[in-house]
């Protein structure tokens, strides 16, 4: 996206029933950094969502924790969270505080353990869903950090 393209992405039709087909079918599906984490499955989920490629960039930078650690880390505190906040600005998304989010809209939770880190999750209402080792897992939205409007058309 060149720096003189103004984008704002918005909700396709039948998003909601791409995203629930999509929850459906990762649903036992177990966390696997660079393969299935929480990054790649909200790029894919909002590529349902959006039609656009997210993780297109990401693709191939890291591959196991140390990797993806290395990653962030070099690029300082908080990195995860303003790669996050950098993408989805870009494409006219808002900012919002985790209660005005939508089913849909991409969501962020801190990291207590590690700074660089955090957790990007999909709103599915009371909850956002996000890989973990036991699968899809559901995060009460009452603890998340911020959240990204995506518009509807």
């Amino acid at each position: 996206m060149g720096e003189d393209a103004e984008m704002r992405l918005t909700k396709i039709a039948g998003w909601d029933t791409r995203m629930a087909q999509y929850i459906h079918e990762n649903f036992g599906r177990t966390f696997d950094r660079g393969e299935f984490d929480c990054r790649k499955m909200v790029c894919e989920i909002l590529f349902d969502i959006t039609g656009f490629d997210f993780g297109k960039d990401w693709e191939g930078k890291y591959s196991n924790d140390n990797e993806a650690k290395e990653m962030l880390e070099s690029l300082g505190p908080d990195s995860f969270f303003r790669l996050c906040d950098d993408t989805f600005s870009a494409v006219g998304w808002e900012k919002v505080n985790w209660k005005l989010a939508h089913r849909g809209d991409p969501v962020f939770f801190e990291s207590k353990k590690d700074p660089w880190a955090g957790c990007l999750a999909i709103c599915g209402g009371q909850h956002a869903w996000t890989p973990t080792e036991k699968g899809l897992t559901r995060l009460p939205m009452k603890l998340a950090r911020m959240a990204w409007k995506i518009p509807y058309v």
